[in-house]
């Protein structure tokens, strides 16, 4: 026996680990790690809702032939389990998909059709061990527990025994078990005493309508429903005694779910194909639905009413400022009658700046030849600042005044300052024609003078080359 068939043996049994343990000299870290193991094996992740379909069918064509189930839906909450219409075929479903029948807290029968409540008693008794454990509810219409002129009471006195509790419900009345809330609906089908049920959960509400026909009244109790599940058997008129394609339509447009389910599939429906006739009631009435299949399960909290997406439109003015620190956002400061005078009276005061300063702007310049005269006699005036009195300063030579001539002469000219603006005296300014002259001169003169400094031979090249 080695190490491996020893932590197998573990993992069945905890019984005798202590004495392998000691026999074969193992540490006891590697029982504690297999117990731990072992607990996560079996307990697994805990989902805090599901919906599992444990068929779909619900029509002897469909059904006696084997292509869908009726096993009714699963619904579980935290650790509540509800069984919804357990029809033929529920034990075979429940086996294939895991779930356990053990586990139901409730079991809810909605009419007296075949498809709806054929295994209920075989449920009962599988649920309490042939009346070993009793335990369990049973929510039912009147016509199913007691029966009426036409019809026998459904469920046996036997199985009546092996429950905790059963409840007749009529369509209007509620009642609790553990934190779900469990709303009778009103139907419109064969039975007068037949009911839906409407779930209110602490995070969801889910609504099934059962066999029904169309009215208003039928329609507006499935509102503010985060999930409808709707049995749709035909989806023709004729000889049609439940929900008809038009029907489910329009009660999904007054509804308004998150999602829609489509269940219950009779023959026409299957020829039709189930998932085509969901498309386009979702094209129809711009509500996701989807047509539900032997085994589907899914999240319901996820299609929750109010477990919508929040955006910055949904929180309040205090949500949306930022806590720093921890600390509690600072009440925001309410404008009084004087701020709101005082702000006013600032607004005044700037537009009449602003009126003011667009006159100035627009205000005609005086082009006439004295304004151009006087402007010039200024500008001349300000350009010779006056000295300290200093030391004489040496003049500077020719050629540095030079110099600084021509750099005067290649910048750029200005443009001619406004009537009342005077310039600065270092700032730059146009020649007159007497000092472009001068400059002239200057340079002229520079040019004779670097001719005569050139030897002969090098001045005729160069006169030879320019004629």
């Amino acid at each position: 026996m080695n190490l491996i068939h020893i932590i197998c043996f573990l993992r069945t049994t905890n019984i005798y680990s202590k004495i392998i343990c000691r026999k074969y000299n193992i540490r006891c870290t590697i029982e504690i790690f297999i117990n731990l193991e072992k607990i996560t094996l079996f307990k697994g992740i805990k989902i805090s809702a599901s919906i599992t379909f444990l068929g779909s069918g619900g029509d002897p064509f469909v059904v006696g032939k084997g292509i869908r189930s009726a096993g009714g839906i699963v619904i579980n909450v935290n650790e509540n389990q509800f069984h919804i219409d357990p029809g033929p075929g529920t034990l075979q479903s429940a086996a294939k998909m895991g779930i356990n029948l053990r586990a139901n807290t409730a079991i809810l029968l909605s009419n007296t059709n075949l498809y709806n409540c054929n295994d209920v008693n075989v449920v009962i008794d599988t649920m309490t061990y042939s009346g070993f454990d009793k335990k369990g509810v049973l929510i039912a219409n009147k016509t199913i527990l007691n029966g009426s002129d036409k019809e026998t009471p459904f469920i046996t006195n036997q199985s009546k025994d092996h429950l905790e509790r059963f409840i007749v419900l009529q369509a209007g009345q509620r009642v609790g078990i553990n934190e779900v809330e469990i709303q009778a609906l009103k139907t419109l089908f064969g039975d007068a005493s037949s009911i839906g049920f409407k779930f209110y959960t602490p995070d969801f509400t889910l609504t099934y309508t059962s066999d029904t026909k169309y009215s208003a009244e039928i329609a507006e109790q499935y509102k503010d429903s985060g999930i409808l599940i709707i049995k749709l058997t035909n989806p023709n008129k004729e000889n049609n005694p439940g929900l008809d394609l038009t029907g489910a339509v329009k009660i999904i447009k007054k509804a308004a779910p998150r999602l829609a389910i489509l269940t219950g599939f009779g023959n026409n429906i299957m020829k039709a194909d189930p998932l085509y006739i969901s498309r386009e009631i979702q094209k129809q009435t711009g509500v996701q639905t989807v047509a539900a299949k032997d085994g589907m399960q899914l999240s319901p909290v996820s299609y929750s009413a109010g477990q919508g997406q929040r955006t910055f439109g949904t929180f309040s003015a205090e949500e949306r400022r930022v806590r720093l620190m921890g600390k509690e956002p600072e009440p925001v400061a309410q404008e009084t009658k004087e701020d709101n005078e005082s702000s006013g009276h600032q607004e005044e005061l700037q537009a009449q700046e602003s009126h003011i300063e667009k006159e100035e702007n627009t205000q005609p310049i005086a082009s006439t030849e004295s304004n151009k005269e006087e402007t010039k006699d200024e500008e001349i005036e300000t350009i010779e600042p006056e000295l300290p009195n200093k030391e004489p300063i040496e003049e500077e030579p020719e050629e540095l005044e030079e110099e600084i001539d021509e750099e005067a002469s290649k910048e750029e000219p200005m443009e001619e300052p406004k009537e009342g603006i005077k310039k600065h005296p270092f700032e730059p300014r146009e020649l007159t024609l007497e000092e472009l002259n001068h400059n002239q001169d200057l340079l002229n003169q520079e040019l004779e003078k670097e001719k005569r400094l050139k030897p002969k031979e090098e001045q005729s090249t160069f006169d030879n080359f320019t004629r």
